[in-house]
């Protein structure tokens, strides 16, 4: 169904819209949405998703908490897909479908964990324990 939807929007408006006020939009958003849910709810997890359009050098394509993904439309990588929305577009899905893997396999308390440790000790592990003899 929002499948549909989304086609029939992207007709319609497609010579009227930039790719950003169609990726940027409600329905969009619930889209892809749908389609972290439809991956994730065989697995009884849920996230939100937001595509979001940060164009500076070196952005960041795509992130997770665990809770929420967040896709960068337009990070660096995607540079050469501008006027192709259809390119975009799956791309972005890709990212989705990416980070829906980090939800389920990553160990987010063993990471935050991890990232306290080395932010402040500055290491993860203790010093060796060298002989000097």
């Amino acid at each position: 169904m929002k499948n549909r939807v989304l086609r029939t929007l992207y007709t319609k408006f497609a010579t009227e819209m930039t790719d950003e006020e169609l990726l940027l939009g409600t329905s969009y958003g619930e889209y892809v949405s749908s389609v972290a849910d439809g991956i994730l709810s065989q697995y009884g997890e849920n996230t939100k998703v937001c595509v979001i359009a940060d164009k500076k050098e070196n952005s960041c394509s795509a992130y997770t908490d665990g809770k929420e993904i967040t896709v960068n439309a337009w990070c660096d990588a995607y540079k050469a897909l501008t006027g192709n929305l259809k390119e975009r577009h799956w791309c972005v899905l890709g990212r989705i479908v990416h980070e829906c893997g980090h939800i389920l396999w990553s160990n987010f308390p063993l990471m935050k964990k991890t990232q306290e440790e080395l932010e402040n000790k500055g290491k993860l592990y203790p010093a060796p324990n060298v002989d000097a003899t």
